[in-house]
């Protein structure tokens, strides 16, 4: 191979048997310069990758180690924000249900005016979303005319 600053690879253990599946990553642990590797070999990519970038929502964030650190990373960073938006909700019925209680009153009327300011000011964390499962289906072929 000649030498490279960048290497992109789509698949590449796509019919390789065993033996240049193992030879591919030794070569790439060698590769001194930057992978770009695409793959659904989740072995292969935990033997091989240092970073794994995910790509989500119209952005992109990079997490370190192979596919399975990746998967960690990101159930617990999913799990944090369901926590996170949790606790919020509940702050934001915590001080509606202030706000219903004493908003007519005079003597409180400052205090739910200060607690619809709060209300206000959260953040609005995003509640975390199942992955929906991407799924094709093709449609019955037309018969194809007879000569």
């Amino acid at each position: 191979m000649m030498p490279s600053d960048l290497l992109l690879l789509d698949e590449p253990t796509n019919h390789l048997d065993l033996d240049a599946v193992y030879w591919l990553e030794q070569w790439l642990l060698k590769y001194p310069g930057t992978l770009l590797l695409i793959s659904h070999d989740r072995e292969f990519l935990d033997n091989v990758a240092t970073h794994t970038l995910h790509l989500h929502g119209g952005g992109a964030k990079l997490y370190p180690g192979g596919y399975t650190d990746f998967e960690r990373q990101r159930a617990e960073q999913l799990r944090q924000q369901q926590i996170a938006h949790e606790k919020e909700q509940a702050e934001r019925a915590h001080l509606q249900s202030f706000i219903d209680r004493f908003k007519a009153q005079a003597s409180k009327a400052a205090q739910a005016q200060s607690r619809m300011k709060r209300l206000a000011k959260l953040a609005g964390t995003e509640a975390v979303r199942a992955e929906r499962e991407f799924r094709i289906e093709f449609a019955p072929p037309a018969k194809l005319p007879t000569r």
